[in-house]
């Protein structure tokens, strides 16, 4: 990708989004980007690549956490289900 393109493209955003509250909700940073994309890259393919590369870029910070963050002593659904058998076994033992 053109670095040129790419740097206009995160100026635009930087310009665009400079008035936007700090606690914006994900979505709607999402919407006011996709309202102006299209005077950036004027619905050229190589405009609109570069646009989503640099929507990423800017949205990075703010995104959601993925699914790979996931807490160390996080169970799956099997391992709950092995874990509350047990409980449960041992309760029936214990009468």
């Amino acid at each position: 990708m053109s670095s040129t393109w790419l740097d206009r493209a995160r100026l635009f955003i930087a310009e665009e989004m400079k008035d936007a509250p700090a606690d914006m909700p994900l979505q709607d940073r999402k919407k006011a980007l996709r309202a102006v994309a299209w005077r950036f890259h004027g619905y050229t393919s190589w405009g609109r690549k570069v646009w989503s590369r640099a929507t990423r870029e800017y949205l990075a910070p703010f995104a959601y956490k993925s699914d790979r963050e996931v807490p160390k002593k996080h169970l799956s659904p099997m391992e709950r289900m092995m874990r509350a058998t047990a409980e449960h076994e041992a309760k029936l033992r214990m009468k």
